[in-house]
Formats: structure tokens, C-alpha cells, sequence
């Protein structure tokens, strides 16, 4: 069995009846769901575009704002005016009633999953859940389009609640959860007391004491089945690499205290455009400032540089790394996007890093890594006898594309080059958006096939890569 409870809390609140609240509701859900074959994730005090949520709960059939409100007794909500408990009005937070507070936050919600590249079907519908920390009584005068998605209970009937809700284009699949956990960057947040969870019962598989991004990997193996020799190899080689748990997230809304922003800069300092306009703009970067620290953030040269000033430069920045352990250096894919520095070359300058617990990296990088530990690790003798034992394996692959790649994935894993197994392949900028998306790309040869529309094939060709037929592609391979 995969699944369980699961959770986190960013920062700690400002008052004791929150922390308390916070506590209580995650115990009510670890005794729920401890034992449930679908995770449930519960992430406290987090913070997205300037907006601090009391909770989030992700489930298998919804995303849940929560907020909590430490009252009790009759309370009266409403869309126009001040909400009230026994006739005292209840505060809105940074807004004036509780009712645009929950609106704002259930658009920030969204917007913020959005740049995540969360599948927007998932997050079609995001209710909230307002949770008063006393027992009420409710008078309930919220239109009914604002009841479907805005929800009152109490701490004695949260979880009711929680299992209640239910958002019909919301199906987020166990391993997808354990995804979106790591791009929220949640794992050194894990709270292990209050959490429950397992990837299966009475196994070796037990992994409450394991990182949330190890925790991905073992989920992703039960549900794929896999047991195939370039699985095994792939396990034993990389073992280091699965355990990283200190992505740097896709899209960073706020840094936290002691965070610093790494960034790749052009000749000027211009500070405008992609990584270097978000540091100027959110995190005090200075225009001018090519190489060392500036605001909370740290610039290195990349556009219009050589990739040997990039390197000099990044060993300049781990010495400084090295000297101030009272930081945390989140590293973006410097010089990967408009400056066209290869990610193999640009991934290996921070390869000493790893182990720097004040150090976060990108997941691109952290792939690369562990692409070349497989390759370094997969005899010939092993992709023969993948060839002959593991057709179950391919056809598992295979399954993630349109028969017109068959032979292409066919090829590509029988010679052990690697590219995308599950489907999906993107290009992203600096900053972490994605830029391009195809059907199938190998990054090592700087190829793709059927890019998703004519805006993904302008990007494909400005970043170098050649868009190939299937044919085309296998006939380039005989000759």
C-alpha cells in the first residue's frame, strides 16, 4: 500500500492559538489517514505571490485553502460586510472581512500552482476551508455559487469536511502528489511526528524515515512495477543523487530569512529580463552587479560571457558558499537559457555542491547527475539483456507515446540513451518556466520530436535543437 498522512509547516505561526490549532488538525489527520492508500499532504504557514495561507491540504480529489480563525460560538457570514462571532467581528487578516480574504487567497492559490506547471485540471476548482478553533453555530448567508467553494467548519468536524469535499476535474495520482510536494519545495519542512506514511505495509518499502524525494522514487518504482536490470543498476548507482532533497523550486515567489538568490547576468548587470529581472525586481539585486553578492541574492556572468569566465566565477561562489554556512543558496540553471550554455557543462561547475546542506539545485541539474551515473554504470551486457528480458519494461515505455514513436523509443533504449521515459519533454528559461514542450526529446543530442505547437517549435530551434521525423531521425542512425 502507498499513501498516508503527511506533514509539513514552513515557518512557525505568530500566535499559540495558531500553532495549536495547526497541531491538533494535523493529529486528527494522521489518526484518519495513517492507514489510507491515498497521501494526504497538510503544509502550514505557506507563503505564495505575498500570500500567507494558515494551510494547504492536497489530496487525491483536491487542493484546500485552509484558515484558520480563533473563534467560537454563533458566527454569521456573509458576502457583503463584517463577519461576526456573538456579535464581535471577526478580522480579515490583511483584508477587511474574512469573505476577501478567502477570495484573494483562493486566487493567489491558483495563480501560484499555475506557474508551477501543475496540471490546470487539478486546480480547476480550489475550495476553502475557513476552520474556527472553538466549537460554532452557524448562520450561513453565502450565496450559493460562494458555498461551492468557500466552506465553514469547526476543529470537531475538520475532517468530515475534508473528506467531503471532493472537486470533480481533480485526480492527482499518489506519485503526482509526492512531484507536487517537491516542487513546493516542502521537504525540509517535514514534521516526522506528526506525519504517517508508507509506500507499502509490512515491507522493506516502510519509508517514514525517508525524505519526501526519496519517498517520489520508491512510490514511482511500486506503481511502475519495474523490476527490469537497468532499474536495478539505475538504483544501486544513483542512490546518493534519488536522495537529494534540496530542489531548488521551479518558480520562487519570496525568499525567507537567510535565502540568497543565485542568477546569471548579462555583460551590463542589466538586471531586466528572465532569473536577473526577479532578483531586481523581488530581491534587491543592483543593476551593474555582474559577479558576488548584491541584495539578497548572488549574480554570476553568463550572457555574453565565455563559459570559462562562468566557471571561474562559480568557483569564486562556492569559496563564498564555503564561507557563509548562515545561508541558503538557491541556485537557478544559470546561463542555460538566453546566454545557450550547454546543461551538461553548466550542471558539473556545481557538482561539488551536493553535499553542501546550505546549497539548493536545480532538479535539472540534479537529472543530469543522475543520467550520467546510469550511464556510467550500464554495461552493454546490461542493455543486451534488457533487450531480451525486459520487453514488459518496454512496453510499459511505450505506452507514454504515439505508435509513431515506437521504433525511435525502441532504438533509444536498446542503445541506452537517455531521454524522457514517462512522456513529455520541455525546455525551460532561466527563471524556470517552461518555454517548449514536445512529445520527445533527447537532450544529449539536442533533438526532438513533434513539438506541441508552432510556439514550442520556434523555442526548440532557438535553443539549438533539431526537430526530427521518426524516420529522418532512425535513417541519421544507420548511416
Amino acid at each position: 500500500m502507498a499513501g498516508g498522512f503527511i506533514a509539513f509547516r514552513c515557518g512557525n505561526y505568530d500566535t499559540t492559538a495558531e500553532r495549536e490549532q495547526f497541531r491538533l488538525l494535523c493529529e486528527k489527520m494522521k489518526a484518519r489517514f495513517a492507514e489510507s492508500d491515498s497521501f494526504y499532504l497538510m503544509i502550514g504557514n505557506y507563503n505564495i505571490y505575498d500570500r500567507e495561507f494558515d494551510a494547504i491540504i492536497i489530496k487525491q480529489d483536491a487542493v484546500i485553502a485552509i484558515e484558520f480563525k480563533n473563534y467560537g460560538g454563533n458566527i454569521v457570514a456573509c458576502e457583503n460586510g463584517n463577519w461576526t462571532s456573538n456579535g464581535i467581528e471577526i478580522k480579515g487578516g490583511s483584508r477587511k472581512t474574512v469573505y476577501q480574504q478567502a477570495r484573494a487567497n483562493h486566487s493567489s492559490l491558483r495563480k501560484g500552482l499555475k506557474e508551477l506547471g501543475i496540471d490546470r485540471q487539478w486546480i480547476k476548482d480550489i475550495p476553502t476551508i475557513v476552520v474556527f478553533n472553538q466549537t460554532i453555530s452557524l448562520d450561513n448567508q453565502l450565496s450559493g455559487k460562494v458555498r461551492s467553494w468557500l466552506h465553514i467548519t469547526d476543529n470537531a468536524h475538520f475532517i468530515d469536511k475534508i473528506e467531503d469535499i471532493t472537486c470533480g476535474s481533480t485526480n492527482i495520482p499518489n506519485i503526482d502528489i509526492i512531484d507536487l510536494a517537491i516542487k513546493l519545495n516542502l521537504n525540509p519542512f517535514l514534521i516526522k511526528d506528526l506525519s504517517c506514511y508508507s509506500v507499502e505495509n509490512n515491507k522493506e518499502a516502510d519509508v517514514k524515515s525517508m525524505s519526501i524525494n526519496s519517498q517520489r522514487y520508491a512510490c514511482r518504482t511500486l506503481i511502475d512495477g519495474r523490476s527490469d536490470l537497468k532499474q536495478k543498476a539505475r538504483i544501486e548507482s544513483v542512490t546518493p543523487l534519488e536522495s537529494y532533497d534540496r530542489f531548488t523550486p521551479n518558480h520562487i515567489f519570496n525568499l525567507r530569512p537567510n535565502q540568497v538568490f543565485v542568477f546569471g547576468t548579462d555583460r551590463r548587470g542589466s538586471q531586466r529580463y528572465g532569473a536577473a529581472g526577479l532578483a531586481a525586481n523581488r530581491f534587491g539585486a543592483k543593476a551593474g552587479v555582474i559577479d558576488g553578492p548584491t541584495g539578497n541574492c548572488y549574480a554570476l556572468p553568463t550572457k555574453g560571457f565565455c563559459i570559462s569566465d562562468l566557471e571561474k566565477a562559480v568557483k569564486r561562489f562556492i569559496d563564498y558558499v564555503n564561507a557563509n554556512n548562515q545561508f541558503t543558496f538557491m541556485v537557478t540553471p544559470v546561463g542555460c537559457g538566453h546566454a545557450g550554455f550547454e546543461l551538461s557543462i553548466v550542471a558539473n561547475l556545481f557538482k561539488s555542491l551536493i553535499n553542501n546542506k546550505n546549497v539548493m539545485l536545480p532538479e535539472a541539474f540534479i537529472k543530469e547527475y543522475q543520467a550520467k551515473a546510469i550511464k556510467d554504470t550500464t554495461t552493454p551486457q546490461v542493455v543486451e539483456e534488457i533487450s531480451e528480458t525486459g520487453s514488459g519494461y518496454i512496453e510499459d515505455i511505450l505506452n507514454h507515446y504515439d505508435e509513431h514513436l515506437h521504433d525511435v523509443v525502441r532504438f533509444l533504449l536498446t542503445n541506452g540513451i537517455e531521454f524522457n521515459p514517462e512522456g513529455g519533454f520541455v525546455v525551460q528559461d532561466e527563471s524556470g518556466i517552461v518555454i517548449a514542450e514536445a512529445e520527445l526529446g533527447i537532450d544529449s543530442e539536442k533533438a526532438v520530436f513533434f513539438p506541441f505547437n508552432s510556439q514550442s517549435e520556434r523555442a526548440f530551434k532557438n535553443n539549438g535543437f533539431t526537430i526530427w521525423t521518426p524516420s529522418d531521425y532512425l535513417q541519421s542512425k544507420e548511416k
